[in-house]
């Protein structure tokens, strides 16, 4: 027995029989498919169906059926492209893109800058006080070096200083300082410790 599927509220549903079409009340515009049809066919033009609609009125105007080869080999129902009424897709011209792009971009400058801002409000910045200015890996003369700062390069103070001081030299004269823990500003950020006699310190920052 030849079991139908039909479309019904953008979904597919079936298989069913004609008895079960009969249930259903299906109209002549109802879209149905069984094996052996390539696409959707209305009701209406399917010869076994159309005893389902003896006892309805007919349409004031209907198009010519449309109906194409059969292929056996089809098992199930190919994908609803819908009907001569639906809609076109509305596509958005090229000018309208560009300015979407642009507009995002923007968007996206102004939420950087509002991320740095707020850095900028939350953490103190700092700026070194000489050349090649060393941001090492952990608090120690001897720790790797991640970064070297240029003279008045700043940095941001994640608010985060040693316990403890170290003694370094400079212009030929031992100092005593904590270590502060920094970070760069730029495209690449690194995360590391420089020397606080190294660094232009605020007047509230302990030495």
């Amino acid at each position: 027995m030849r079991k139908y599927y039909i479309y019904i509220d953008g979904k597919e549903e079936g298989a069913f029989s004609i008895e079960d079409l009969k249930e259903r009340k299906i109209g002549r515009d109802t879209m149905v498919w069984f094996n052996g049809l390539d696409k959707w066919l209305k009701a209406e033009h399917v010869e076994e169906l159309k005893q389902l609609f003896e006892a309805l009125p007919p349409k004031l105007t209907s198009p010519p059926p449309f109906i194409t080869p059969p292929t056996p080999e089809r098992t199930l129902p190919p994908p609803f492209t819908g009907t001569n009424n639906v809609q076109n897709e509305v596509s958005i011209p090229k000018n309208n893109r560009n300015i979407y792009w642009i507009i995002g971009l923007l968007l996206l400058s102004l939420f950087g800058f509002g991320v740095w801002y707020f850095m900028a409000q939350s953490s103190p910045i700092l700026s070194s006080n000489g050349d090649r200015v060393n941001i090492r890996q952990f608090p120690d003369i001897n720790a790797p070096v991640l970064y070297q700062l240029n003279r008045s390069e700043k940095v941001v103070y994640l608010n985060e200083k040693s316990s403890f001081r170290t003694n370094v030299i400079v212009n030929g004269i031992e100092r005593n300082n904590f270590w502060y823990k920094v970070k760069t500003i730029g495209n690449v950020n690194f995360v590391g410790w420089v020397h606080g006699d190294f660094l232009n310190l605020p007047s509230n920052f302990s030495k």
